[in-house]
């Protein structure tokens, strides 16, 4: 599957989902808006990523949302570089969330059906080696939510 289609479904299920239905919702998607990077302090040390759907607003319940797509290429991909790449983009967007003050914070990944439990696997130990425990994690793919593709 295309990243772009899994870039896709995750502003489709932001605006499905009655959560995050507000007239004040802002989302950008990195294919379509080239989003900012982020920055966030990991175990000491500063580090950034650039997430590929970034989405917030700025009355009632506030609520922040980070969106990352995986397609199964690239998360697979053995290569060093590339797995060191897929861990600090956890790290850094939990890390980032966690720092968030009163607001409803959300991290999620839209991914295909085969890496989906070694994504969920890796982001729960990852949660808890940053207690962070107040974001919660929407995991996507084309068999659980076949509406979004």
């Amino acid at each position: 599957m295309k990243h772009s289609a899994l870039e896709l479904s995750i502003v489709r299920y932001i605006k499905q989902d009655p959560r995050f239905h507000c007239n004040d919702l802002c989302i950008s998607s990195d294919e379509h808006d080239n989003n900012h990077e982020i920055v966030a302090e990991v175990n000491g040390i500063t580090q950034s990523c650039r997430p590929d759907v970034i989405a917030y607003n700025f009355f009632g319940k506030k609520f922040h949302i980070f969106g990352e797509a995986k397609s199964s290429n690239d998360f697979n991909n053995k290569n060093d570089v590339t797995q060191s790449r897929h861990s600090r983009q956890m790290n850094v967007m939990l890390n980032a969330l966690k720092v968030k003050r009163n607001i409803k914070k959300y991290l999620i990944y839209a991914c295909e059906i085969d890496s989906r439990d070694k994504i969920k696997s890796m982001i729960m130990k990852k949660k808890s080696e940053f207690n962070v425990t107040d974001v919660s994690i929407i995991i996507i793919d084309q068999v659980h939510n076949s509406e979004l593709f």
